[in-house]
Formats: C-alpha cells, sequence, structure tokens
C-alpha cells in the first residue's frame, strides 16, 4: 500500500490555432494508503490528464506528485485504461507474463490470476476469442497480478453492459478488499462511484480542479447493496455537485 499526494498539478497542451488549452489547473489531491477515491466530472474536465500524470506518463506543467510508501522498495503503480489494450498477437496468458519479468512460478500464478478473475483455462486463448467484458478482466489481472501499491482505473467498466459492469465492480471489491491496494478510479456514473468509493471527488468542467467531495464511506459500510436506495441518494448528490451544486453529504 502507498499514499498518493499531488500538490498543484497543472497541465496544458497545444491547441490547433495555437498557443496552449489548460488541461487541469492547480489539482490538490491525497489518497490515503488503502483507500478507494472516485473521481468524477464532466467530458473533457481533464480526469484522465490527471490519472496520466499521477501514473508518470505525462509531464506536468507545474505542481508536484508523490507515492509515499514507507522504507522499503520502489512503489509500484498500474493502470487500467477504458480499453483492455491487450497484445492481440499473444495469448491471454503471455499478456499477463508479459509484466511478470520472467519471475520464477510465472505460469502458476497466471493461472490463479486467471481463475481469481473468472477465465481459468483461458491462458492458452488469444484476446479476440474473448468477449469484451473478458478481455476487460484479463487487463485488470494484467494490473493486478503484480500487486501494486497503487491501482489507477480510467472508465474500466464504460463499455460494457450493466450486468457484466456490475459484476466487475463486485469482482474489483473483492481483490481490492484481499489486497488492500491505494485505488484512484475515474469514472462518469455517480451510481458507480456511490458503490465503489470510500470518497468521491468532483472534478470542475475544464481546466479541471477538484470542486468537491462526498464520503459514501461515513454513511454506507461494506459490502454493499447495489439495490440500496442510499445509493441513490448519494449519487444525486454527485449530480447535484457535477451541476455546481453543494457536495457535501
Amino acid at each position: 500500500m502507498a499514499e498518493l499526494r499531488a500538490r498543484g498539478i497543472t497541465k496544458s497542451y497545444a491547441a490547433n490555432a495555437g498557443g496552449a488549452r489548460p488541461a487541469i489547473a492547480g489539482v490538490d489531491l491525497d489518497v490515503a494508503s488503502g483507500e478507494l477515491v472516485c473521481i468524477i466530472g464532466p467530458s473533457g474536465c481533464g480526469k484522465t490528464t490527471l490519472l496520466n500524470v499521477l501514473a508518470g506518463l505525462d509531464t506536468p506543467d507545474g505542481g508536484t506528485v508523490e507515492v509515499l510508501r514507507g522504507r522499503g522498495r520502489k512503489p509500484v503503480i498500474s493502470y487500467v485504461f477504458q480499453e483492455p489494450r491487450l497484445m492481440p498477437w499473444s495469448t491471454v496468458g503471455a499478456n499477463l507474463r508479459f509484466v511478470l519479468d520472467e519471475r520464477r512460478g510465472a505460469k502458476a500464478l497466471v493461472d490463479a490470476w486467471l481463475e481469481r478473475v473468472g477465465l481459468g483455462g483461458r491462458g492458452d486463448d488469444y484476446p479476440r476469442q474473448l468477449s469484451i467484458g473478458q478481455r476487460q478482466r484479463v487487463a485488470v489481472a494484467r494490473a493486478l497480478i503484480v500487486q501494486p501499491d497503487v491501482l489507477l482505473m480510467d472508465e474500466p467498466f464504460s463499455a460494457l453492459d450493466e450486468l457484466t459492469a456490475s459484476r466487475m465492480r463486485v469482482e474489483l471489491l473483492a481483490l481490492w478488499a484481499e489486497l488492500r491496494c491505494t485505488v484512484l478510479f475515474v469514472t462518469h456514473n455517480p451510481l458507480e462511484a456511490a458503490f465503489l468509493a470510500d470518497r468521491i471527488l468532483v472534478m470542475s468542467p475544464g481546466p479541471g480542479r477538484i470542486v468537491g467531495e462526498i464520503r459514501p464511506a461515513d454513511s454506507l459500510p461494506r459490502p454493499r447493496d447495489a439495490d440500496d436506495p442510499r445509493l441513490w441518494e448519494l449519487s444525486r448528490q454527485a449530480v447535484t455537485a457535477l451541476r455546481g451544486g453543494a457536495a457535501g453529504p
């Protein structure tokens, strides 16, 4: 586990007409060790840009990012994208082994993780032989097989039908409860955020910044029931916050 901390993050990109287009401006962020935090915000507010900066895939124009793990090995950060991004020329098993640096027992470890995400015996299949939901399960297994300290997830279930997405949320929570990694999860779905999160952070329209916080953990203990009407109430608070209303519980 690790603590994630960002201060004053700004990022701009070149505009077609010249100059720069700001994506995020002055983002401050704290995610405690082992916490699951969801980020919601309107399209174009910089949610993906923020994740890319936190993952080290993009360099901020200003501000600092820290992943604090204490003494020992360097923190491990995993990223689950909106699309599975599997290597189509490699088998499912090879896609998982790719991130293991040829460590001992890789095959047994891969087989075990495929079993954990409901894909036991599919290691010799190719991504094209799997459904979209199954491919995303492989992507989740690939991210978790390295036992990350921090897991970043960018709308990983948005392309799935609701039945599959609901199953994936439950599976994610079960794996998170076991591994206790720190999770930052971007979503457009306020109800999904209410079901998953300890805290929900609300971003403003671009250039994005964090303008509100909702705390499901204060009123909804785990495990949560997806049919609990309190989830709907929290999701309405999130919608109100997105519209510019108060974000408090």
